[in-house]
């Protein structure tokens, strides 16, 4: 059963509402948390109700802009924590939140509890620009990473790469200003060094540029939070821009045309996984509409269904931990055995 965090986002609880029922009608098992009333009375809208979509009441709230970590900690009884503690507890399989992606990550932390020997979970998607595609992350859940974050970043992106596009050595890149060694921050410099001494299970090539993206060059795409996230909304806006400047040279009204957009549209997760927590949990964009939340739903369903279990309980970074560990000196954090009650 995938869960959903009804009450996040800049149009919930309508568009969490409208594409979990969606997912319903295609034969999906779906549960929403939130304000019972008004998923009741939302549901009602949608031509559904309680006996086709589980509904579990929440009666907080944690919005868009407040602090993270200070709004977990005072909304335990949240739409958010309380489908975190639903995934805990084995209720759900799966949580989709397209609320405050801070929020998010904090809960998440506290909730699930981090995988063996990570610092920093990081927000992780598929980017359809070659024909095989493209991991990156951090999308969004660290704008300020350190060193030691970005090359977990390269250990954890390097196992998505390995299992989904089924290649032994994924190569790996950063994303730069340049691909010179002085380009770049700081912290990026220091990464790149630490990656090029390690004997991960990848090819490091350095700094990467956007073009070298588009050109295939790399498997696995490392970046901050901030330019993650800020490249990643751009890139989503490529269909758009397809059907908007490109009829002006060339036949956009031909069923081809279109039917190549919508394919290439298909591809995108609609969503980053939380890499490094202990369960499956997916971020969206706090402006997602009803279409895109049950593509995230889907998408959700096809990787658990692709990946199995081992990806998301912390099985295939273990292998990792001693490349860096000298450098890195990982904290491990397990979370606490204790499931809170979710009703």
């Amino acid at each position: 059963m995938i869960a959903f965090d009804a009450m996040g986002g800049d149009h919930a609880p309508k568009e969490i509402v409208d594409g979990a029922v969606a997912l319903v009608k295609r034969g999906r098992a779906v549960a929403v948390f939130g304000r019972k009333e008004e998923l009741l009375s939302e549901l009602a809208r949608a031509g559904s109700g309680p006996e086709e979509v589980k509904i579990f009441d929440a009666p907080q709230v944690i919005g868009m802009d407040e602090p993270p970590v200070q709004a977990v900690r005072a909304k335990r009884q949240s739409s958010l924590v309380m489908a975190l503690e639903a995934l805990k507890c084995g209720k759900v399989s799966a949580v989709i939140s397209a609320g405050n992606s801070g929020a998010l990550l904090a809960a998440a932390t506290f909730s699930l509890g981090r995988q063996p020997g990570i610092i920093r979970p990081g927000l992780v998607s598929y980017l359809p620009l070659t024909e095989r595609g493209v991991i990156a992350l951090d999308l969004g859940a660290t704008v300020e990473p350190k060193s030691e974050h970005l090359v977990q970043y390269a250990q954890m992106g390097s196992e998505y790469a390995r299992e989904l596009f089924k290649i032994e050595k994924p190569v790996v890149g950063i994303l730069s200003n340049g691909t010179e060694a002085t380009k770049g921050t700081s912290v990026h410099r220091a990464a790149r060094e630490i990656l090029f001494s390690s004997r991960g299970m990848f090819e490091f090539i350095g700094n990467v540029e956007p073009a070298d993206v588009m050109a295939a060059k790399v498997d696995v795409l490392v970046s901050d939070g901030f330019s993650g996230n800020i490249m990643l909304k751009t890139l989503e806006q490529l269909p758009s821009m397809a059907t908007s400047v490109l009829p002006s040279c060339c036949d956009a009204d031909s069923s081809n045309f279109k039917e190549e957009v919508e394919k290439f549209k298909r591809r995108w997760w609609c969503g980053g996984v939380l890499a490094g927590v202990n369960g499956f949990v997916m971020g969206m964009h706090g402006s997602a509409n009803a279409d895109e939340v049950a593509h995230a739903g889907e998408t959700a369903i096809r990787l658990l269904d692709e990946l199995g279990g081992d990806l998301f309980v912390g099985v295939p970074y273990r292998r990792h931990i001693d490349d860096v560990r000298d450098i890195v000196q990982p904290r491990v954090s397990l979370g606490e055995k204790k499931c809170d009650r979710v009703e």
